[in-house]
Formats: C-alpha cells, structure tokens, sequence
C-alpha cells in the first residue's frame, strides 16, 4: 500500500510540474517578447523562448547560430554598450539593461531592449536570464517627437527673428515721422490742423506701441517677458482710443464718445 501511495504521489507531483510547464509556456507563448537564459561557465544558451521568430525575423535555432557571430548581428555602434552591461551585470552581481539595434530576418534595422537579471549561487553569478522586448515603434515615436519639438523650436526662432527685422523696418521710418510731426507742431498752426497733426501724433505712437506689444508676444512665448509697470492715466487711455477712430465713426455717420464714471480712477499703474 505504502508503494502504491508513493507512485501515486509521484504521478501526481508529474502532472503538477507539466501543467505548470505548459501554464508557463503559454505564457511565455502569448507575450510579444523573446525570454533566454544563459550560463557563464563555459558560456551557453540553454533556453530561448517566445516569440523569437515574430520578435528577431528567425527561427531559435537560427538565433542560437548567430549568437557565435553576434557582432555581425548587432549593430557596430552598439557593441560596446552591450558588453558594458553584460559585464556590468556579471562583475557586479546586479540586473541590468542594454538598449541596442540588430538585423532583423528582413534585413532592416530594429531596436530591442534586453533586460538582464543575474542567477547567483552562493557568492559567484553562475548565470544570466532575462528578456528581449521589441521597442522599435517606441523609439521611432521618440524620435519623431524629438524632430518635431526641433522644427517647432527653430519655426519659433525664425519667427522671433522675422518679428525683430520687422520691428526694426517699421520703427525706422515711424520714428522719422514722429520727429517731423514734432517740428511741424512747433510751426504756426490754427486750432484745427493743430488737432488733426495731434492725431497723426498719436496715431503713429500707438503704431510703435502696437509694435512693442507684437514683440512682447513673441517674448511671452519664448519666456523673456519682463512686465513693465508704469502710471497710466486711464482717462486720456479712453480719450486716445476714441480719437483714433472717431474719423471713421463720423464718416459713416456714427456718433462716438466717452462716458467716465465719477468714481472712476484717473490714473492706475499696470503693464
């Protein structure tokens, strides 16, 4: 009876292991990923799994081959940081990652990111594991990122400079104005050209203004606004306003003005 129980328990403990092996295995099988494990003395792959030929474009035998000629597989650029980490990670006894580019089966170029973990036995790493996951999408989204924010950056560049050529081209010719407006208002003038040269006046200040606020936009996106904080009286602000377009108003037969409130403040101090 004591013999029978015993091969009933090892059969049992049989099919716990194989189901856990085939629960193990379809896991292994469902993950878009390429699960290995290696020992370091003498050097060797005991097992590659997953989805080796969708991930690499071979098949694991075909892999287990290339791995003696690795360096044709593996992108120059990258072979020193692949043997960076796998030294890393045995001489230190600490997991490690390494992202790099290999030939796929198709010939093209494609990025994978092995994650390493170390198997220690007593004080000594006897062995590697880890997996090999296709991050190709990722890094090209990356970089597409990187390229855009670069245009955007440069787009923001030429657009500040644009400003400042065109600031400069107008303010040129606008202060010439303003100074010659000056000197005609130092001239004899009746009541009604003296108005009219005082809109002109203003109408070209506002113009500079005007100028100053585009920069300021451009500073603001480019974050070197600096605030100005000055004492504006409000009520010639209104009156200005009104001035300017009290022309066009009156043309097209419109009545235009300015109703202040008493408790209105006549000067305030803002940007």
């Amino acid at each position: 009876v004591s013999l029978d129980n015993m091969r009933q328990d090892i059969k049992s403990y049989t099919d716990e292991l194989r189901d856990a092996k085939d629960r193990y295995q379809a896991i292994i099988g469902s993950i878009d990923c390429v699960v290995w494990e290696a020992q370091i003395d003498p050097p060797r792959v005991t097992l590659l799994s997953g989805q080796v030929e969708h991930v690499l474009g071979h098949s694991p035998d075909q892999v287990l081959e290339m791995l003696g000629h690795w360096r044709r597989w593996i992108h120059p650029d990258h072979h020193a940081r692949i043997m960076a980490a796998f030294s890393s990670a045995v001489s230190g006894g600490r997991d490690s990652y390494v992202e790099f580019k290999v030939r796929h089966g198709d010939g093209e170029w494609m990025w994978l990111k092995a994650l390493v973990s170390v198997v220690i036995d007593g004080l000594r790493v006897v062995g590697l594991r880890g997996v090999l996951v296709d991050i190709n999408d990722i890094v090209k989204a990356s970089e597409e990122m990187a390229e855009a924010r670069d245009i955007a950056v440069k787009t923001a560049d030429d657009k500040s400079r644009f400003l400042a050529i065109v600031s400069h081209e107008i303010r040129t010719p606008m202060n010439g104005l303003l100074g010659m407006l000056d000197m005609l208002n130092d001239s004899e003038l009746n009541a009604e050209q003296r108005e009219a040269l005082a809109l002109a006046t203003r109408s070209g200040r506002n113009l500079l203004a005007l100028v100053d606020d585009v920069m300021d936009f451009s500073r603001l996106e480019s974050g070197e606004m600096e605030f100005r904080h000055e004492q504006v009286n409000v009520h010639e602000l209104f009156h200005s306003a009104v001035n300017l377009v009290a022309p066009d108003a009156y043309r097209a037969g419109l009545d235009i003005g300015v109703v202040l409130e008493a408790n209105l403040p006549q000067k305030i101090v803002t940007d």
